[in-house]
């Protein structure tokens, strides 16, 4: 997750150059920042994968058949 200190910088440089968009990557973080008709910014960081998806519900007991 990227630091709150980090963001409220990123937005403040955003609406001072009158952005409407901020698409930031690199190895650890993935951050979009949308302003919508010169609003206030949207932010959309996606969340951090899953180590590994659950298996459904009963796979295991139909398995055994």
């Amino acid at each position: 997750m990227i630091d709150i200190r980090k963001l409220k910088e990123l937005v403040r440089l955003m609406v001072e150059n009158d952005l409407t968009e901020l698409d930031l990557r690199d190895q650890q973080e993935n951050v979009a920042i949308k302003r919508r008709n010169g609003g206030e910014p949207v932010v959309m960081a996606p969340a951090a994968a899953p180590a590994a998806a659950p298996a459904p519900a009963g796979a295991s007991a139909r398995a055994g058949c």
